[in-house]
């Protein structure tokens, strides 16, 4: 009897020790994983320059703007482009523009030749000075939001819809330390908005950059911007610090989106972070199981 009771005790201790390490959100294969990057205004060197009308404001753009770029940090849209014979500065702006940054200095023209003004109610044009983080959306037709935004600081393309906090807006090191949420885009529809997730599984990356495995498998992700397709990430790495033709040594791409395609990584969806700031927690099956503290 004394040896029968001793078993089930060293068992139900085995079964308290092991259950906290049972995975409990629901697991998603072969999921897409590249990189996402705020354009840093200083690595474009076109000495064509384009001029955008659009909104900006302090805090949500709501007052017309005109500002002269560079072509290429505008995007290859502004300038001929071979598409046999496309370069990797091309390529690196035909993600949309989607974010960058911008020193327009003593508003003067910067250290790198950029103007802006906003447009006052009366017509005058205030200079904008410092930095300032410029939108131009992949599809320029009037929507819902402002497809060409100049911001103080960056937000999800889709930050009406309630989400409105800040893309990181620093260098990847620091990134990968600094024990937050790493925001990321949803390529897709198949993560909801506010999803966070951890990776447990790495797939292929097909760049060899120095330190990236450690922060994927480190970090924990929340879905803050939307995609209208695919079944990937744009995991946000921060501001750009390197030339566009350098993009590969940075870079993370894990392709995996199809079922024969296994080279993408494994997500384990932990929950929803809901508007409210409340962090939903999901079972393996994907349903809610009650609101719980926000994962680190």
């Amino acid at each position: 009897m004394a040896r029968s009771s001793f078993i089930r005790i060293a068992a139900l201790l085995l079964v308290c020790l092991v259950a906290p390490l049972a995975k409990a959100g629901k697991m998603e294969a072969n999921v897409t994983l590249s990189s996402y990057w705020v354009s840093n205004y200083k690595y474009f060197h076109s000495e064509q320059f384009v001029t955008l009308k659009g909104l900006t404001g302090n805090q949500w753009p709501d007052t017309p703007f005109e500002g002269k770029f560079r072509a290429d940090f505008v995007g290859p849209m502004t300038e001929k482009v071979d598409w046999q014979r496309v370069t990797k500065r091309e390529l690196m702006s035909v993600r949309g523009m989607s974010w960058g940054q911008v020193d327009f200095g003593d508003g003067r023209g910067g250290p790198n030749k950029a103007w802006a003004w906003r447009i006052e109610k009366n017509g005058a044009k205030t200079p904008l000075k410092g930095i300032w983080y410029l939108y131009v959306d992949r599809d320029i037709r009037p929507g819902t939001y402002p497809k060409i935004q100049l911001m103080p600081q960056t937000r999800p393309a889709n930050w009406y819809r309630g989400f409105k906090r800040s893309y990181y807006q620093i260098p990847f090191p620091q990134m990968a330390a600094d024990g937050g949420l790493k925001v990321v885009a949803n390529n897709g529809d198949f993560l909801p908005m506010g999803a966070v997730f951890k990776i447990r599984k790495l797939g292929t990356n097909l760049h060899n950059v120095p330190g990236m495995n450690a922060f994927l498998t480190k970090s924990t992700f929340c879905v803050l911007d939307m995609g209208v397709g695919g079944r990937g990430m744009d995991v946000h790495q921060g501001l750009q610090y390197f030339e566009a033709e350098d993009m590969n040594k940075y870079s993370l791409f894990m392709p995996g989106a199809t079922m024969r395609d296994t080279r993408g990584a494994t997500l384990e969806v932990l929950g929803v972070l809901r508007t409210d700031g409340k962090f939903v927690s999901w079972d393996a099956n994907g349903k809610a199981a009650g609101v719980k503290p926000l994962p680190q």
